[in-house]
Formats: structure tokens, sequence, C-alpha cells
């Protein structure tokens, strides 16, 4: 589950990284299922900001054994960050975003221009 959102309050970045819209992520995940095999490069922006902020995750799922091959955790500013990750993918391969809150109220996690290209990352 996720919502775009193209105006924010205080409690959301307070504006998408390059766009109009991000998705807002909470305690939640949603698969991105993939076209390519072979060597991708995944390359997005994420803003993780707040005292109960907890993990951002990338998991690679491929015949039931999945594999976190990004993960940040705890309040990483009031910034957009842009971040690539290389990765290995087979025929079958889910790629899975996820993102937890700790236990308060007080902080959020987007993702904003998720792109996956079939090559290495430069």
């Amino acid at each position: 589950m996720s919502r775009a959102c193209s105006h924010c309050n205080q409690r959301h970045p307070s504006l998408a990284c390059r766009s109009r819209s991000y998705h807002y992520l909470d305690l939640l995940f949603f698969p991105l299922i993939n076209t390519y095999i072979g060597a991708v490069c995944i390359d997005f922006y994420y803003h993780m900001f707040g005292r109960d902020v907890n993990t951002l995750k990338i998991i690679r799922h491929h015949d039931s054994r999945p594999a976190v091959i990004f993960l940040r955790a705890n309040n990483q500013g009031n910034q957009w960050n842009r971040e690539s990750v290389e990765v290995f993918l087979q025929q079958g391969t889910k790629l899975q975003v996820s993102a937890a809150r700790a236990s308060g109220n007080f902080g959020d996690i987007a993702i904003d221009k998720i792109k996956i290209t079939q090559w290495r990352c430069k």
C-alpha cells in the first residue's frame, strides 16, 4: 500500500524529489516484479525523517530465499538522498520495498524516482 502525495503537510517530506508526487511508506511493503535478467541497477531517492523512523529495506526474493540488498535505519535528515544498488536478477526474482517505523508516530519514510536499468550502476 502506498500513497501518492501531491501536497504535503509538515509531517511529510516538504517536496517530492524532482516530481509532483512520491510514495509514502508506513509499515508496509509492495513487490516490484522485475522484467530484467542479469545485472541491474536500482536507482532511487529516499527520505527518512523523524525520531520514530526505523528501517527502509529492499529485499530480493528468489527460490524462497530473501536477501536484503539495501538497508537504512533511523533518521537520515530532512532531505532526499539518492542511492544506487547493483543486484543480479534471475528468472522469477521479485524485489520488495519495505519500510517500518518505531513505536511512535513521529517520522515518515518516502521513496521517489525508482528506476531499474539493465546494466551496472555508474
